[in-house]
């Protein structure tokens, strides 16, 4: 399997492998993308593979409501097109075993492609720290032959993390809590927390292992020093719409968060992304987190404070 050649065919059925795929110069071999991803501006052009039946109608708590109907029902939330995977022929294809309900699970995608395309290789993609996520990306440039730009890549993102990591580590660190749904309350999970301990937080309510339910009164007890409301898949405009659930809370406005203007939004589309713009994500943080040592806000689009969030 050569880049040199045209007969590398590439499909990403996850938006964070697309992001990857791109980075690492394979945009030219991509052949199809599932209907989330949407970065960079390309995959608009590609045939999508993938729909879903939970459309992003109503507010977090509805549209959870119906994640869970159709994961009850069905065992997924998503139908993957699997006329097109075969007309479209491809020699590799990427996907994620990291939530089943962000993008299309690998279960599923391992399952079709076993039944539709022999020989094809398929790539899930991992994110439960950041070693994992450097490691897709190896992954994917080995199998695409194109190592020495996978290495490069993730000693990029790994060298950018471990900067930031240094200068924070001469400061003490922040209480702060990510919410990552906002009804029911969820925070962040996987490789969120590290970047935020990386950029000086101290994440006392984040699960490892993947994203989690927690209380308001976990909350109220923990009393974040600053605090980053970004729901997966949630552009900031998209958040807008029903912030006020999350800030009539009860209590909301005693937390120091609220009270020194510490409170952020920020762009699910990016921030839960495992792809090489947690390069950006990472600055972003220790921006909000110690502006004092980290003076060069992100662009508004990734992360604002509340008050001046873009509309």
């Amino acid at each position: 399997m050569k880049t040199g050649t045209t007969k590398l065919r590439i499909i990403s059925l996850c938006p964070s492998a697309t992001e990857t795929a791109y980075a690492l110069g394979l945009g030219p071999f991509m052949v199809g993308v599932s209907h989330q991803c949407d970065y960079p501006e390309a995959v608009a052009s590609l045939p999508k593979l993938t729909s879903t039946w939970v459309v992003d109608e109503g507010d977090s708590g509805a549209i959870a409501e119906k994640v869970q109907a159709n994961r009850d029902r069905w065992g997924t939330i998503y139908d993957v097109d699997e006329g097109l995977l075969s007309e479209l022929k491809p020699d590799l294809i990427l996907t994620q075993q990291v939530c089943k309900v962000c993008a299309l699970p690998a279960d599923v995608a391992l399952e079709v492609a076993g039944r539709k395309l022999a020989g094809c290789q398929v790539i899930p993609f991992t994110a439960n720290c950041l070693q994992d996520i450097l490691d897709s990306i190896r992954a994917l440039a080995y199998a695409a032959d194109i190592r020495r730009q996978g290495e490069q890549l993730a000693e990029q993102i790994a060298e950018t993390v471990s900067r930031v990591k240094e200068r924070t580590s001469k400061v003490e660190p922040k209480r702060s809590f990510i919410m990552e749904w906002i009804e029911p309350l969820q925070n962040a999970g996987h490789w969120i927390p590290e970047l935020m301990e990386a950029a000086g937080g101290r994440e006392a309510l984040a699960n490892w292992d993947g994203r989690t339910r927690v209380s308001w009164e976990q909350v109220l007890d923990f009393s974040p020093e600053v605090i980053l409301i970004s729901p997966c898949g949630f552009d900031i405009p998209r958040t807008l719409q029903e912030i006020h659930k999350a800030t009539s809370r009860p209590g909301w406005s005693k937390l120091p968060a609220v009270r020194i203007g510490a409170v952020f939004i920020g762009n699910g589309k990016v921030i839960t992304r495992y792809a090489p713009r947690i390069k950006e994500v990472v600055r972003g943080l220790a921006h909000i987190l110690h502006p004092e040592i980290f003076p060069q806000a992100p662009d508004p689009r990734l992360l604002s404070p509340l008050l001046r969030a873009p509309l």
